[in-house]
């Protein structure tokens, strides 16, 4: 069952393995059990935080964060299409930099939109909404770097990854 993974959470933890969560705007609709309950180590929150990109939104989307932070999860946001634009990308930067890790890798020009970090033995990458065609470049280095020193790799992005609307993703990254 997709909506409660504390059975796999179980299995993961007795194995020495990281549950990493992957969620979209679906958990504030209350489709699914929240991380927390179900055992998570690290949520990536993949877009959209917002609706409309107000302070009000981000201010609710950070009070479900920081209880999850507390619950000692580690929260790695991304920016989804409804927080790109100029000015809601400066509110954005602005409310995840503390959610974003000190040890965080981040891409040139795109410092707290496009970043990575090594958890265990996981390279996790994300990328923001539009931010895929640019990032080849970057997300290729990144792996070719760790690939020695990591067993999985998760790339993460609000957009899709298979099929051609990037010039097909999946299909350039693995090899």
């Amino acid at each position: 069952n997709l909506r409660d993974l504390r059975k796999i959470a179980e299995k993961a933890h007795a194995n020495g393995a990281l549950l990493i969560a992957v969620f979209t705007e679906v958990m504030s609709l209350g489709l699914v059990t929240p991380p927390g309950e179900m055992g998570a180590d690290i949520v990536i929150a993949v877009g959209d935080l917002t609706n409309n990109g107000t302070a009000k939104e981000f201010n609710e989307w950070l009070s479900v964060a920081e209880k999850y932070r507390e619950a000692g999860m580690e929260i790695l946001p991304l920016m989804g299409n409804h927080e790109d634009s100029w000015a809601h990308t400066v509110r954005w930067i602005d409310a995840m930099r503390p959610y974003i890790p000190a040890d965080a890798v981040h891409m040139p020009y795109a410092e707290f939109l496009n970043y990575y970090v090594i958890r265990e033995n996981v390279l996790i990458i994300n990328i923001r909404y539009w931010g895929l065609g640019g990032a080849f470049p970057w997300i290729k280095e990144a792996i070719e770097t760790h690939r020695d020193a990591v067993d999985h790799i998760l790339v993460s992005s609000h957009d899709g990854l298979i099929g051609a609307k990037y010039g097909q993703v999946r299909e350039q990254l693995v090899e």
